[in-house]
């Protein structure tokens, strides 16, 4: 971190660090548990089976070929794109340390706006990995048992 020379006093400001750290951190982890590396084998896997010729002799294994490829695709293109935007940020913050305090207020806008836009795109990825079971692209039907009884049954003389 750079300082000022003449109060010896750190020209960061207050949190910048912490909150790119923290943000590595998350991404770090949500790698680890989107399973990073399996997505990237696995896109190489169904980039092969969609460039056979053959692929669309039966239309079903075809879809759902096809329709993995590009979720797992675009899986990767978040987590790398993620990945551009914090080192843009990390890079941005040292090149306004490295110039003193009028390059630190030049880039400070800047760097609060990427902090602001990987946090939240950090909150939908750790909301969507939530939803990454074999079960949770369909769709589904919760019912009240209450209700059910109330509307979705005749009475029977009961009230």
């Amino acid at each position: 971190m750079a300082t000022n020379p003449a109060a010896g006093a750190p020209l960061e400001r207050p949190g910048f660090g912490d909150e790119l750290e923290a943000l590595r951190a998350r991404l770090d982890a949500a790698k680890t548990y989107l399973r990073l590396p399996d997505l990237v084998q696995r896109l190489g896997e169904l980039e092969r089976i969609v460039a056979e010729p053959d692929l669309w002799s039966d239309p079903d294994n075809a879809r759902k070929t096809t329709t993995a490829y590009g979720r797992t695709k675009d899986d990767i293109d978040l987590l790398e794109g993620l990945e551009r935007q914090l080192v843009d940020a990390e890079e941005l913050l040292a090149i306004g340390l490295g110039e003193g305090e009028a390059g630190l207020a030049e880039v400070t806008p800047d760097v609060e706006e990427a902090i602001a836009s990987l946090r939240s795109s950090l909150e939908d990825v750790e909301l969507r990995s939530l939803f990454s079971g074999e079960y949770d692209e369909g769709d589904a039907i919760a019912e009240n048992p209450r209700r059910r009884r109330r509307y979705g049954r005749p009475r029977t003389g009961r009230r």
